[in-house]
């Protein structure tokens, strides 16, 4: 699309907008910026527009943060452009796009580290597509894509797609699953499609050329038999040992075989394979220790901002778990989390805005041990008091972190901090 000399609103002033409205000066454009929350903030990419007269833009370039719903957005039916459309509508390589309500950043990174310096990281983990138009154009795109990037027909058609999983959550903007899965359906309009087998969500979208990944089934693509993980894309055999990863976690195991199969297809050599996915296994905020005091193992998993990351976080650990669980719900029934909470949870301690909605889905679900603090910090030194014996504290809230904290980077630096403390008093 040709921005020479053309009207372009941008709407949404994040890292994502700020990109586009450099991005897009650069080619010419006359460029307005508009954000509910910054009106008559200082901007040097662009004009910031108060009073916005629609009919002075022709086009419309829409945040991932901003809804389609939104008021504003719906004057420019016909007229909007997704920030990621904008960027990979300059010359690019290859896309590979990955999307999931769970593992994508990670699987987004062991692929960038498995290709190095053929590939370039960028999307939804921080890195605007814009920012990066003069590499895409020499790199593969290895892509995070979230389901609000995906909100707005953007007209993309990645070379490889991964869908990694798709269960509850953002539900407060999307309002149903249904919707929810069908801005993650997507990606299925790419040229090679890579699909979870063992999530019936995401095993659903595939056709008679999908391939699959399963740490379960025999699927065409790439399994776990027993010990062996196995290529069946043309002829099978056994292309690692799970040993070689070091890697005992359900959830990582899986990721690692979504990794496996986009690396085959982009003939990525085994031993940047292995690398890439042997360095995946420690990520902040993602199931990482933090500490001990005393026989208090603490662990953070502030990222688990829905039920399944939480239930997969769970699952991680054989001993006694003290869980933390709260903040902003997002429209979560945590009526399915309570049926599915894994034995080895002894107590969850509720915390925030959202702990009266949990505490009434466990009473729903007979579990009593539940208790509720108004901030995290009372949750996790409760949960640290509460009991004898080892154990461990795990903060995998399922839910956003905004009636609290920032983010949930923030989140999760608040408890390390506070684990810190309360190992210093148990000295």
């Amino acid at each position: 699309m040709d921005f020479k000399n053309k009207k372009v609103l941008v709407f949404g002033a994040g890292k994502s907008g700020l990109s586009a409205a450099k991005f897009l000066r650069a080619r010419g454009a006359v460029v307005g910026i508009y954000d509910d929350n910054r009106i008559g903030s200082s901007i040097p990419e662009a004009i910031v527009v108060k009073d916005v007269d629609f009919e002075n833009f022709d086009y419309c370039v829409i945040s991932p943060g901003v809804s389609a719903s939104h008021p504003i957005a719906q004057k420019f039916k016909g007229r909007i452009v997704s920030e990621l459309a904008l960027g990979f509508g300059s010359k690019h390589k290859k896309i590979i796009a990955v999307t999931g309500t769970n593992g994508k950043t990670t699987v987004t990174n062991m692929l960038g580290v498995a290709l190095g310096s053929s590939g370039i990281v960028c999307g939804n983990v921080g890195v605007p597509v814009t920012g990066v138009s003069a590499e895409i154009a020499r790199k593969i795109a290895v892509t995070e894509v979230s389901s609000f990037m995906l909100e707005v027909d953007s007209g993309l058609r990645p070379d490889i797609a991964v869908i990694l999983n798709i269960t509850q959550d953002h539900l407060e903007r999307h309002g149903t699953m249904e919707e929810y899965i069908r801005c993650k359906s997507k990606l299925t309009n790419a040229k090679s499609v890579i699909l979870n087998y063992d999530c019936p969500n995401t095993r659903l979208l595939g056709d008679g050329n999908a391939l699959f990944y399963s740490t379960k089934s025999a699927v065409r693509g790439v399994y776990l038999d027993g010990g062996n993980v196995v290529l069946n894309v043309g002829r099978k055999r056994v292309i690692f040992k799970k040993t070689e990863f070091c890697e005992d976690r359900p959830h990582q195991i899986s990721n690692i075989l979504a990794v496996i199969l986009v690396c085959h297809l982009l003939g990525v050599p085994r031993k940047r394979i292995l690398e890439a996915c042997m360095g995946g296994q420690s990520r902040e905020h993602r199931i990482q220790r933090v500490g001990e005091a005393g026989n208090v193992s603490f662990v953070n998993d502030s990222k688990a901002t829905n039920i399944a990351a939480t239930l997969a976080a769970c699952a991680c650990f054989q001993g006694p778990v003290h869980l933390l669980l709260g903040g902003m719900t997002k429209g979560q029934n945590f009526d399915e989390c309570f049926a599915k909470l894994p034995e080895n949870v002894e107590r969850v301690f509720a915390f925030g805005a959202g702990a009266d909605e949990i505490a009434a889905s466990a009473q729903r679900g007979n579990f009593d041990w539940i208790t509720k603090y108004k901030t995290m910090k009372e949750a996790a030194v409760a949960a640290y008091k509460h009991g004898f014996g080892p154990r461990v504290v795990l903060l995998s809230p399922a839910c956003s972190s905004f009636d609290e904290f920032n983010n949930y980077e923030e989140r999760g630096k608040a408890f390390a901090e506070l684990v810190k403390e309360l190992a210093s008093d148990n000295n």
